[in-house]
C-alpha cells in the first residue's frame, strides 16, 4: 500500500468519527427531558422491586407508564441488580434496581419428619407443609413465596438425614466367665462389637454392642458401651431329654406334656406345626441353684387332625345308582355304584377329603331322602 493511500484513509476515518460523535450528542439533545419531565420521571421511577433468581423482567409489574426494555430477559443473577426500563411518555430510558431472591438453600431436615417441622427464611413457606420429608439423600420439595402480589412456586432441595432409631440400651446381661461374647445373648437387632472377645473376669465388665436398624438406610447405626456382670460357671446337671412326643395338628405345645414337671416349653403358645418331624425348644430347670439351666430340642411326632366339615344331606330316585346323587365339594361316596332300592330316608356312607394335607379323610353316613 502506497502512502498516499494511508493517508486517505486516515482522513475518512477521522471523519466519520466526527460524524458519528455529532449525531450521538444531536440524539442526546432531542431526546433529553425538559425539567418537567426530569421531576415527573424521578416520582415515578420504579423501585423496591422484588422476584425470585430465575424469573423473566416481564413477571415484575412496573408502575403505568413504564415497560421493561428487554422483557424476556432471565435474572440469572442473586441480590441487587440494574436492568433497562423504558419511561413510555417521552421513550427515555433509565436503570431501576431489582432485587431477586434465591431459593432456600442448605435446608436439612431428618428421616421422619414433616415439612412443617423444617424451618424455612421468613418470606417463604412449604407448598405441602404436611408432606413428610422423604427417605436419606437429597429431595426436592416446593416453596411459595409471594411478591410484587405474584406467588411463585419454586424448587427448594432438602437434604434429608438418617435419624436416631428408638431403642432399647440392652441391660442386666449375665455372662459365665470363660465364655465369649457371641454366645452372650443380646436382644433383637443388637450384636456384639467384638463377638470373639472373651467376657473377661468375674464381676462387671465394659463392652461396646452396635444396634443395626432394620431400615438402616434411614437410621443410624448406634454403637454404646454396656455393663455386662460375669459370674462363676455353674454346674451343668444331670438330664434327659423327653422322648418323642406325639401331637395333632393344630395344637399348642402347652397341649404337649414333657412327661418331667423340670422341662418346660420354652414358647409355650407355639403351635406344634404341619404334620410330620418338627423340633421344639424345652427347657430344663435343675434342682440346686448352683446347675445351669439347660435348653434342648425335643422331638414331636405331628399327626393329621380331623377336618372341619358339615355333614351334608342328599336325595335321590328309586332305583338310583349313588354316583348319581350328588354332594358338596370334597364329599364322596363310600359305594358309589349301590342302588338306591328302598324309599325313605336311608343312610349311606360317604368319605370326606379335606383340601388341606394336614387333616385326614373321615367317613361318615348320609341321611338320602329316597323318592
Amino acid at each position: 500500500m502506497s502512502t498516499k493511500d494511508g493517508v486517505l484513509r486516515k482522513s475518512l476515518l477521522f471523519v466519520f468519527t466526527v460524524a458519528f460523535v455529532f449525531l450521538v450528542a444531536l440524539t442526546v439533545v432531542l431526546t433529553a427531558p425538559n425539567a418537567d419531565e426530569s421531576n415527573d420521571i424521578r416520582a415515578n421511577l420504579p423501585s423496591n422491586l422484588t422476584a425470585v433468581f430465575g424469573d423473566r423482567l416481564a413477571y415484575i409489574q412496573l408502575p403505568h407508564g413504564w415497560e421493561w426494555q428487554s422483557p424476556n430477559l432471565r435474572l440469572d443473577t442473586f441480590g441487587n441488580t440494574r436492568h433497562v426500563a423504558i419511561y413510555t411518555n417521552n421513550n427515555t430510558l433509565h436503570a431501576v434496581d431489582v432485587y431477586a431472591h434465591q431459593a432456600p438453600f442448605g435446608i436439612n431436615a431428618v428421616f421422619g419428619q414433616y415439612l412443617s417441622e423444617v424451618a424455612l427464611p421468613n418470606i417463604w413457606e412449604w407448598q405441602s407443609k404436611n408432606d413428610m420429608v422423604g427417605s436419606v439423600g437429597v429431595r426436592t420439595h416446593y416453596g411459595i413465596i409471594s411478591l410484587n402480589g405474584n406467588t411463585y412456586i419454586v424448587p427448594i432441595a432438602v437434604t434429608v438425614f438418617r435419624a436416631h432409631p428408638n431403642i432399647q440400651i440392652p441391660y442386666d446381661i449375665t455372662a459365665f466367665y470363660g465364655q465369649r461374647l457371641f454366645e452372650v445373648g443380646l436382644p433383637n437387632g443388637w450384636i456384639w462389637s467384638t463377638p470373639q472377645f472373651f467376657v473377661g473376669d468375674i464381676g462387671p465388665q465394659l463392652h461396646t454392642v452396635i444396634y443395626i436398624p432394620h431400615d438402616y438406610q434411614n437410621y443410624l447405626i448406634v454403637s454404646k458401651d454396656i455393663t455386662i456382670t460375669v459370674v462363676p460357671l455353674v454346674a451343668i446337671p444331670d438330664y434327659q431329654v423327653p422322648p418323642n412326643r406325639i401331637a395333632l395338628y393344630g395344637q399348642r405345645l402347652f397341649d404337649v406334656n414333657l412327661l418331667c414337671d423340670r422341662w418346660s416349653w420354652v414358647n409355650l403358645n407355639a403351635f406344634v406345626g404341619a404334620v410330620g418331624t418338627r423340633y421344639h425348644m424345652a427347657r430344663y430347670t435343675p434342682s440346686s441353684a448352683f446347675a445351669q439351666e439347660v435348653l434342648r430340642l425335643v422331638r414331636i411326632e405331628v399327626k393329621s387332625a380331623a377336618p372341619n366339615y358339615v355333614l351334608p344331606s342328599a336325595s335321590g330316585a328309586l332305583g338310583d345308582r349313588l354316583f348319581e346323587v350328588g354332594l358338596p365339594t370334597g364329599w364322596i361316596w363310600l359305594e358309589a355304584n349301590a342302588v338306591l332300592d328302598e324309599v325313605g330316608v336311608v343312610p349311606h356312607r360317604a368319605v370326606f377329603l379335606p383340601l388341606n394335607a394336614n387333616h385326614h379323610a373321615i367317613v361318615r353316613e348320609i341321611m338320602v331322602s329316597v323318592l
